[in-house]
């Protein structure tokens, strides 16, 4: 019964997160707001929001290894499972966009999140550092609107009957809060059930659970050749997931950080690696099915390792 909740509770995310996702992309376009600003914004705030709802459970519940496990599982996810598996179906060819803004806009959200753990005894996120990562949220916002020269328009694409797009948009929202209650309630079960450590299960399942709607929609961007949204995509949800989920998350409930949790910082900074040098440095830009295949790997390593851990 554990089982049938867990996977009703993920099918409500993914469900939810598509249709949340259809339905600001098409209002989104009756706007003629580029793909990659899509990306970026809406598509990625909605297949961030599985991440919230837990979060928001999980805090409401006091489970700090559930809070801070979601989001580290689920930034390692998108960086090198779904980057990873969306870049092997189709090598990503990545334009001359202000992708590479974002990435260092990334890791200074790690730096301040990092500090912020480390300034406090014990390691926690507290309602202080919940407003800090809020103001960044909002910064991030801002600065993903600045101009720049080289972002492309989707005014040729074809838009949905508004109601259709609004009415998907409040369906998603319906699914999204149920399929958070149900994901976070059957993951403690089964982890004590069978006993598993619940920073496995958060780290593992419930992040892979809610990522599902960024693998969807990355995979989906990519077979159409829709790099940019597919880019777009995971790197606004991993900045979306630092700030706005854990900001929202600490505002509830202070996040005891155990300091098992530092290796897991350590390879979520380690992972958007391979795209940030493509993006700053190299001239082919260009994230090939070999490196792909590494990143995919890396995921497939560090399950394991959290598995044994």
């Amino acid at each position: 019964m554990v089982f049938l909740l867990f996977i009703v509770g993920c099918a409500f995310l993914f469900f939810g997160g598509h249709f949340l996702v259809e339905g600001s992309s098409h209002i989104a376009r009756r706007f003629h707001i580029s793909e990659l600003l899509i990306g970026l914004t809406l598509v990625s705030i909605g297949t961030s929001l599985p991440e919230v709802v837990v979060n928001i459970m999980a805090s409401l519940q006091g489970e700090s290894d559930v809070v801070i496990g979601n989001v580290l599982g689920s930034n390692i996810s998108n960086t090198c499972l779904i980057l990873g598996a969306t870049g092997v179906l189709s090598p990503l060819l990545i334009p001359n966009c202000r992708l590479a803004r974002e990435c260092r806009f990334y890791c200074f959200v790690i730096a301040v999140l990092v500090i912020s753990i480390l300034a406090s005894t014990p390691h926690q996120i507290t309602h202080l550092n919940g407003v800090l990562l809020l103001i960044c949220f909002c910064f991030s916002i801002y600065l993903f609107f600045i101009p720049k020269n080289q972002t492309s328009s989707n005014e040729s694409l074809e838009s949905a009957p508004l109601y259709q797009s609004i009415g998907l948009f409040m369906i998603g929202c319906t699914f999204l809060p149920l399929g958070g209650h149900l994901l976070i309630d059957s993951a403690i079960s089964m982890a004590t059930l069978f006993g598993l450590s619940i920073p496995f299960i958060s780290l593992f399942a419930v992040a892979l659970g809610t990522s599902l709607p960024e693998l969807v929609t990355s995979i989906i961007a990519a077979y159409r050749g829709n790099t940019e949204l597919a880019l777009g995509n995971i790197v606004g949800s991993n900045i979306f997931n630092l700030t706005l989920v854990l900001g929202i998350s600490a505002l509830i409930n202070p996040i005891l950080v155990r300091s098992l949790y530092f290796t897991d910082i350590a390879i979520m900074a380690l992972s958007i690696l391979p795209i940030g040098f493509i993006l700053l440095f190299h001239h082919q830009q260009q994230l090939s099915k070999r490196i792909s295949s590494l990143m995919l790997v890396m995921y497939l390593g560090y399950s394991y390792f959290i598995w044994i851990r």
